[in-house]
């Protein structure tokens, strides 16, 4: 595979991912996720993965790397720049 190919295959990945910031670390915080993401969407959204980001500090909530399947891309898409 050349460098080019794994250069566009990172970058395509990447645009299915969303930073989501302001969400408490506690132990449901992937519920709340969900619940924000179906309200920003209005729908279910499918999720391929969330994590956390970033070194645990006191007081302060980590973000959140939401990597979303390509048909919700589209969604998130208009809502953003709509």
């Amino acid at each position: 595979m050349s460098t080019s190919s794994r250069v566009n295959g990172s970058m395509q990945s990447r645009e299915l991912n969303v930073v989501v910031f302001g969400i408490a670390e506690t132990s449901n915080w992937r519920q709340k996720l969900t619940d924000v993401l179906k309200f920003v969407a209005g729908r279910e959204v499918t999720l391929q993965d969330a994590f956390r980001i970033g070194r645990m500090t006191s007081g302060k909530s980590r973000p959140i790397i939401v990597k979303l399947h390509l048909q919700e891309m589209s969604l998130f898409f208009g809502i953003i720049c709509g």
